[in-house]
């Protein structure tokens, strides 16, 4: 299992890079089956910087985009609109499951009430599922 922290990434536990991008923002890529993470700053800015099956972000904005939103009910297919933008950070117990569906809402909501969220604390991407605190 790969996992991102703010240390580094790591693979079943041992380091196997270190990391040099904080502000990222994270996608689950239904082709590879792990959390993309794309850097939103420095040299790299916009491109894909790791994969990896956790990443464990702070200070988190969940963005949806609306015209994309709109191409996936218009075209009923999947496209790549909605991400978690933070920072990464150090592992955290986050227990509130987020999620998304763009046929029932324009934007991520906590699982158990229905409640739209756009911001929280810190996030644990895994298993394409978001937990959060807020």
């Amino acid at each position: 299992m790969r996992t991102l922290t703010s240390n580094g990434l790591y693979e079943d536990g041992v380091l196997i890079q270190e990391v040099k991008h904080g502000k990222v923002k994270c996608y689950y890529n239904l082709h590879k089956k792990v959390f993309s993470v794309v850097s939103i700053q420095g040299e790299n800015y916009g491109r894909v910087v790791y994969h990896a099956d956790q990443v464990f972000l702070n200070n988190c904005r969940f963005v949806v985009s609306e015209a994309g939103r709109q191409r996936v009910i218009r075209e009923q297919r999947k496209n790549v609109h909605a991400f978690v933008r933070g920072t990464l950070s150090t592992p955290q117990d986050c227990k509130i499951q987020v999620s998304y569906n763009p046929y029932k809402t324009n934007s991520f909501y906590i699982k158990e009430t229905g409640e739209n969220i756009n911001q929280c604390q810190s996030a644990h991407l895994i298993d394409k599922q978001v937990f959060v605190n807020v």
